[in-house]
């Protein structure tokens, strides 16, 4: 069973756990170029239709796993940023 770090768990993890999986989501989620790409892989895309009604035009984790879902994996996005700022200031002071 190989172990990895796990940036959420702050120890090393199992490769085939949930855990990892859930881990190597949320950084591949922050390493979207833009917010927007961010942000429609999670919560998808809609478009206004000439008729006023709304289109979804790309399916987001919100739309295949639930709005909780995906409000959970931007929480744990937002965890794994923070603690990546966090890690870069130690270096800059030291």
């Amino acid at each position: 069973m190989p172990l990895a770090y796990s940036i959420l768990a702050g120890q090393e993890v199992d490769t085939s756990s949930e855990l990892w999986r859930h881990d190597c989501e949320c950084r591949a989620i922050l390493a979207l170029p833009t917010r927007e790409a961010r942000n429609e892989h999670l919560f998808g895309r809609r478009e206004l239709q000439a008729n006023g009604a709304i289109k979804q035009t790309v399916k987001g984790i919100a739309q295949h796993r639930g709005e909780a879902a995906a409000e959970r994996i931007k929480g744990d996005c937002m965890r794994i940023h923070n603690i990546r700022l966090a890690e870069s200031g130690k270096d800059v002071g030291a």
